[in-house]
């Protein structure tokens, strides 16, 4: 017993000394850690850093990553307490869910850097009252009362019935870069596009899932322009409250992102974006699979049978997007556009017939104005409609809601929350955001109206006086400031209205939404 622990307490010992050695080595220069966005205000602080001038097509939650060839950091410590209280609501905040009640959620770790190979380890840790609420389970036959009830899709609305305690990996990394080109195996969230609340493909709304990326590290300066992108292979999820088949429970996806600058016209750039996922029961090898983003997008799966079974249509859900931006620093102005398609055309026939066939968009602009003191405001906004069902009625046919498919029908979701716009399917927005900047602080006055899921309501209760449109009205403001350079706070208050929730008339819903957050700085 005793030799036996004095192996183990040598192990420990020399582990202990190395690690020391390490740190001494990569502490030699002082670095600061990683920006990392963790919730929707992150985002809005960091998405005009200058860091992200290394990126045109996407936008990762760990940013700014010093050139150092090597240090260790510790990150941040991070706290966020949300408090609803009436339903759920929270958006883009990666995998926190913000049920009714008090919900807790801490971030930690460290990164480093050691010759080419960088590391990120940031846990996050969540609690949630979970207090019961009207989930609609009532209104419909679907009869799962964690659910969304007017789709079927693995949208959860609550996470059981009782509190409880996660963990989950966070925005955590290893890559390895070589020259400017980065490969890594990693569960941080990216954005994908030039969108701020509602990225139509790629947000920080769910939880990021396990992937390896193949990608630019930063800009490819060419001689047509400068030129960025990457490719991800990765797993997602279906939650816990969808169904019991362990048959069904992961899929498979893949995606591409492109972005290109022209050298004569820098402040304007394109960006062209594509997602595919399918059943990791219906993969058939490599070259089928792991190529899949550079298939055909007219319907390439069109009648095949895989393992048995015969597909009519395709076995894979895809969805495509097409960006334009405009941003003049000097002006303190930007402009943005996103046209996003939500399924494989039939044919080309089809596609020309009825090129906006499940489509939607985003617009959204931002412009700064300096005052004489040097002070700042900023006004942000940004539209989005993603709603899909006028084509039924001009084409005769049906397609799907966006994120949502006839055989992959968990849809386009990882742990039951949205990876892409958190307005969800038929979903239709706009956020008004205006900040005034001084010193090290920031206030923000805000107003975002959401029109829940036009599809439903045109397709199945339009006309019927009873149950018009499920509207909620969310207006309040945020502080943040920055005190001697190591405390962050965050505190907002908002009031949400929601008109005929879950288009049941006249039902009223006020929700108390309050956050306070902070992260110290080490």
């Amino acid at each position: 017993m005793s030799n036996n622990y004095s192996t183990k307490n040598r192990v420990l010992k020399t582990t202990t000394y190395l690690f020391t050695i390490f740190l001494s080595l990569t502490l030699s220069s002082g670095v600061l850690a990683q920006t990392i966005i963790l919730d929707q205000q992150d985002l809005l602080d960091n998405y005009e850093n200058s860091c992200y001038d290394d990126h045109i097509s996407f936008f990762p939650s760990i940013a700014c990553t010093d050139d150092i060839k090597g240090y260790f950091n510790v990150l941040p410590f991070y706290t966020n307490t949300v408090y609803n209280s009436e339903y759920a609501r929270g958006l883009n905040d990666g995998p926190a869910w913000q049920g009714k009640g008090v919900n807790f959620t801490t971030a930690f770790g460290f990164s480093g850097r050691w010759g080419n190979l960088t590391y990120v380890f940031n846990p996050i840790i969540q609690y949630n009252q979970n207090l019961p609420f009207n989930t609609g389970v009532q209104y419909t036959s679907r009869n799962n009362p964690y659910q969304y009830p007017f789709d079927d899709i693995d949208y959860v609305i609550r996470y059981g019935e009782s509190s409880d305690v996660k963990l989950y990996p966070g925005q955590s990394e290893v890559a390895l870069s070589l020259n400017k080109i980065k490969f890594s195996l990693s569960t941080q969230n990216m954005r994908w596009g030039p969108a701020i609340y509602n990225p139509i493909l790629m947000s920080t709304n769910a939880g990021g899932f396990p992937h390896f990326r193949i990608g630019t590290n930063e800009v490819l300066e060419t001689s047509i322009g400068d030129i960025d992108g990457q490719i991800i292979w990765g797993l997602i999820d279906e939650s816990e409250y969808y169904n019991d088949n362990p048959g069904d429970d992961q899929r498979y996806l893949t995606g591409i992102t492109l972005g290109y600058s022209p050298h004569f016209f820098k402040e304007f750039s394109v960006t062209v974006h594509r997602v595919l996922y399918t059943q990791t029961r219906y993969l058939t090898g490599f070259f089928d699979n792991g190529l899949a983003v550079f298939s055909g997008i007219i319907a390439p799966d069109k009648g095949k049978t895989i393992k048995g079974r015969y597909f009519p249509n395709d076995v894979y859900d895809q969805m495509m997007t097409l960006s334009m931006k405009y941003k003049n620093i000097d002006d303190r102005f930007g402009l943005y556009w996103e046209w996003g398609w939500g399924d494989f055309a039939a044919g080309i026939s089809n596609f020309l017939e009825h090129p906006d066939d499940a489509g939607g968009y985003t617009i959204g602009l931002w412009k700064e104005f300096t005052l004489s003191n040097a002070n700042r405001f900023r006004l942000l906004f940004e539209h989005n409609d993603l709603a899909t069902w006028d084509i039924r009625y001009t084409a005769g046919y049906g397609p799907p809601s966006f994120y949502i498919h006839r055989i992959n029908r968990q849809g386009y979701t990882n742990n039951g929350q949205i990876i892409g716009a958190s307005i969800g399917p038929g979903g239709n927005s706009d956020e008004i955001r205006l900040t005034y900047f001084w010193d090290e602080s920031s206030l923000s006055l805000e107003y975002q109206r959401t029109r829940f899921n036009d599809d439903y309501f045109f397709t199945q209760v339009a006309g019927n006086q009873k149950r018009p449109f499920d509207l909620e009205h969310h207006v309040g403001f945020q502080y943040t400031s920055k005190q001697f350079n190591k405390l962050t706070f965050n505190a907002a208050f908002f009031t949400g209205i929601r008109n005929n929730y879950l288009y049941q008339d006249p039902i009223l819903k006020v929700n108390i939404h309050s956050k306070v957050a902070f992260r110290y700085h080490f």
